[in-house]
């Protein structure tokens, strides 16, 4: 799984211009069949950024998006951070959920898990 994650601090003046980029790919990009996720997040406060996530099952697809006239749009976007911009991106070979809070909270304790694994009998 690829994870793409910008992190953009627009001049008050160019928020609206800069969340309407990003909005504008959103959907697009999350109909793509190995998108998982396309999200755009306010953040609060002075200096308050606007954080741009992609989530790829595909990283060849992932490469030909960011390849795409699609994509113009999220770099017109990085453009108009007044700061720099964080980007990153994260190549994520194993993921795990809630299942790992528990083993990692049962385990501090040494308490057995309570998630019994299953067998071929379940």
């Amino acid at each position: 799984m690829i994870l793409s994650k910008l992190r953009l601090f627009p001049a008050p003046e160019q928020r609206r211009q800069t969340l309407a980029a990003l909005r504008s790919v959103q959907g697009p990009t999350q109909a793509e069949p190995s998108c998982s996720a396309a999200q755009v997040y306010e953040e609060d406060g002075p200096g308050a950024a606007i954080l741009y996530v992609e989530e790829w099952d595909s990283e060849s697809e992932f490469r030909e998006h960011v390849r795409s006239e699609l994509y113009r749009r999220v770099l017109a976007a990085v453009d108009l951070s007044k700061s720099a911009p964080e980007v990153r991106f994260y190549d994520v070979s194993h993921v795990q959920g809630l299942e790992l809070v528990q083993q990692i909270r049962d385990s501090g304790r040494g308490v057995a898990p309570a998630v019994k694994p299953r067998t071929e009998h379940d």
